[in-house]
């Protein structure tokens, strides 16, 4: 027998391959819960988060514009409210970070672009159910204004901590 042999039959070695199987499990878990809660760098998990917040306003844009908006409006509720949910987890990531530094006025003024966001869906969702179709473009043109002025915000205060970090060093 040799010694890998000896090695692999023996109880510790067992018991070893379970040990770091657990500590794997549980390393993943806490990882994808850490990303879950946006623990992490918070303005690159905002980021993110606004990203897909945009792709469910796209969504909610073609619904709203599309030939018969009437017959769409009961999914156009539907996608309303998972723009709501989108924004509220960009949204909490933003305040963890202003929780941090509350004088960082550019996360400010993006959380309070974003914040507005579902305001002016609703508008559109509203308009299309009352029929006025020509200011639906213009409600959902002000949200795309607003999500990358958000994200340009975002990205400046990204490099001005980068750049505080750097100085630190």
């Amino acid at each position: 027998m040799t010694a890998l042999e000896r090695l692999i039959s023996s109880e510790k070695f067992d018991t070893m391959v379970l040990v770091i199987c657990f500590w794997v499990v549980v390393y993943v878990i806490v990882k994808i819960l850490a990303v879950r809660a946006g623990v992490g760098d918070l303005l690159i998990q905002a980021y993110k988060r606004i990203d897909k917040l945009r792709k469910k306003c796209l969504q909610l844009r073609m619904l709203c514009t599309s030939d018969e908006p009437m017959k769409n409006l009961d999914k156009s509720i539907k996608v309303m409210k998972k723009v709501i949910k989108a924004e509220k987890r960009a949204s909490k990531v933003m305040m963890m970070y202003l929780f941090d530094d509350k004088g960082d006025l550019d996360v400010a003024s993006a959380k309070a672009l974003v914040d507005r966001i579902p305001d002016l869906c609703r508008d559109a969702v509203v308009g299309v159910s009352e029929g006025r179709d020509t200011e639906i473009s213009a409600d959902f043109d002000k949200i795309e204004s607003n999500i990358r002025t958000a994200k340009d915000l975002l990205k400046k205060a990204a490099a001005l901590d980068k750049k505080k970090e750097l100085l630190q060093v």
